[in-house]
């Protein structure tokens, strides 16, 4: 059995489901989890914080509190950890603990007040302070994927600059445009760090294959893409780490959705 888990978004997990699964199993999938939140120190809340989000839901928002992700790789022990970083845009939350810092998801947006009664900070993406704490958790991902003698797989990933509307791929108009191709520069550049920092394998996904499916032009779709893209996906993945054998056809796979 091959195992894999995923840090990143569905997208990229769902890749696993166009390989015969009596060889490849999916073992952990982490998304809406910032590399800069998968260490630091942990978040105690009670539980009745967490008590209105689905199982699912719960399950993100704790991993990220408690910072169990180095742990569930260990426990997990994949073969193969892919990661993107297609939801690297939303920012960080700050507490007054210098070293807590938790993913601005929106799972956590329902929840944040009640979940630690303080006062709370936001470092947005375009600041010194998160791009100082990005290459730090670029050097700790390296320290931790060397420690635990994970191979990783980056798939480059960004935020869609077309989407599909009623079976037509459509431009979004100048405004959200201008606002997704900002976006997109500071992925690059998170992008560029990794691979500067962190040992492992790059897979690079065509702009002109990232299509947002549901945000109909009306909104920048983060991580939001057509479920061909994980097919995709999954045969680049497949040619690098030597699959092909394993894949399976589009026409007999499933698709997740969480």
């Amino acid at each position: 059995m091959f195992n894999v888990a995923t840090l990143g978004c569905i997208a990229t997990r769902n890749c696993c489901n166009y390989f015969d699964s009596k060889f490849v199993k999916h073992v952990l999938y982490a998304p809406k989890l910032s590399l800069i939140a998968t260490s630091g120190n942990p978040i105690t809340c009670s539980q009745r914080a967490l008590e209105h989000l689905e199982y699912f839901q719960r399950g993100v928002v704790l991993r990220d509190l408690n910072k169990t992700f180095w742990n569930e790789v260990e426990h997990t022990k994949p073969d193969l950890l892919l990661v993107d970083l297609a939801e690297e845009v939303k920012g960080l939350i700050s507490m007054h603990d210098e070293g807590c810092f938790i993913t601005n998801s929106d799972y956590l947006k329902r929840v944040k007040v009640p979940l630690v009664g303080q006062e709370l900070r936001v470092i947005n993406i375009e600041s010194d302070s998160f791009k100082r704490l990005w290459v730090q958790a670029c050097q700790y991902f390296s320290r931790k994927s060397t420690l635990l003698k994970t191979k990783t797989v980056l798939i480059r990933l960004h935020v869609p600059e077309r989407f599909t509307s009623q079976g037509t791929i459509c431009s979004y108009d100048d405004a959200l445009l201008g606002k997704i191709k900002s976006l997109n520069r500071h992925l690059d550049w998170c992008y560029s760090e990794f691979l500067q920092n962190v040992d492992c394998h790059e897979i690079t996904i065509p702009l002109d294959a990232q299509i947002s499916e549901y945000s109909k032009g009306k909104k920048v779709g983060i991580a939001d893409y057509t479920k061909e893209l994980s097919e995709l996906i999954a045969v680049k993945v497949a040619s690098r780490c030597d699959l092909e054998m394993h894949l399976i056809p589009s026409s007999t796979s499933r698709v997740d959705l969480y």
